[in-house]
């Protein structure tokens, strides 16, 4: 029983493959004590309380390998891991969920993701109500949330395009790619200096106003609460003429049209959360899916 606890405790820190040569065992015997624990310890969870969860996947080895991970947002635990990254995976969640008192198909308020489509859909088909069907509006259906990381890298790239199209002209924009795309606190002495430089008002450039865009957009998550919104999302009456010259195709113009109406949404501060910028409703389909951070293009 020692033995166990020892490879309980250690598995916690490492990966199986060490821990078997440590306790100079096969890595076989290690998995068997592992999965018996896990299973009886998973099998006495109740899950009926869940109504936030977090769904990401991760690279279980080089290659398309892939192991999908969903959390308890609000408990800070681990609910549900299997190998893939596609829809099948949220159909095994639902099942889990069920096996553990949960209700897949009404319980759940909100899920957050990536953009994957294969999660998107994963989440409409097994734990909607009204599956496959992304217009019709009764039912419940959770509120789909992109989180933060790849909501900020679409903006992130859209920088970095006005930049490189930009700089077919300036050609002092060629090789800052990096000085616009780092966080602040990661810029080397170098890379602020060319900030300082490139982003002067005489400099006119594309790029520092697109920069200024992802900027304020970031600033989302830095509000306490969501009343906190509305007064950011005003944007100056002459930014929206502004966008005809930035070289900005019209879906970007009409995400800059979102940020102006936002605030008089009757529901707005119902459609903003703390932990990232949500999907409208996954029944409204994508074309409400983001702010700023939609594929522009």
């Amino acid at each position: 029983m020692l033995f166990e606890v020892a490879l309980l405790t250690y598995a916690k820190q490492m990966p199986v493959a060490p821990l078997a040569a440590m306790a100079r065992e096969h890595d076989t015997r290690v998995w068997r004590v592992l999965e018996h624990h896990v299973a009886t310890a998973r099998a006495g969870l109740d899950f009926s309380e869940v109504t936030q969860v977090g769904m990401d996947e991760t690279s279980a080895r080089r290659g398309q390998d892939y192991v999908s991970v969903i959390m308890d947002l609000a408990e800070r635990r681990v609910l549900f891991a299997t190998e893939g990254r596609d829809a099948d995976t949220v159909k095994q969640f639902a099942a889990d969920l069920a096996a553990h008192g949960g209700a897949p198909r009404t319980q759940l308020d909100q899920v957050c993701c990536d953009m994957s489509p294969a999660f998107i859909k994963g989440v409409r088909e097994h734990l909607s109500e009204h599956a496959n069907d992304i217009v019709e509006t009764t039912g419940h259906c959770p509120q789909i949330v992109f989180d933060r990381y790849h909501v900020v890298a679409k903006a992130n790239e859209a920088v970095d395009e006005v930049r490189r199209a930009e700089a077919k002209t300036r050609p002092e924009l060629k090789r800052t790619r990096y000085a616009w795309l780092k966080n602040e606190a990661n810029l080397s002495a170098k890379q602020r200096e060319q900030l300082a430089w490139l982003t002067r008002p005489s400099m006119q450039l594309q790029t520092t106003r697109a920069a200024r865009w992802r900027d304020d957009f970031n600033g989302f998550y830095n509000q306490p609460t969501p009343t906190d919104l509305p007064a950011l999302l005003v944007l100056p009456s002459e930014t929206l003429p502004a966008a005809a010259g930035q070289g900005l195709r019209p879906s970007r113009r009409s995400t800059l049209g979102r940020h102006r109406c936002l605030d008089e949404h009757p529901d707005f501060p119902s459609r903003v959360r703390a932990i990232g910028v949500p999907v409208a409703a996954a029944d409204k389909g994508q074309e409400e899916a983001l702010l700023v951070a939609e594929k522009l293009g």
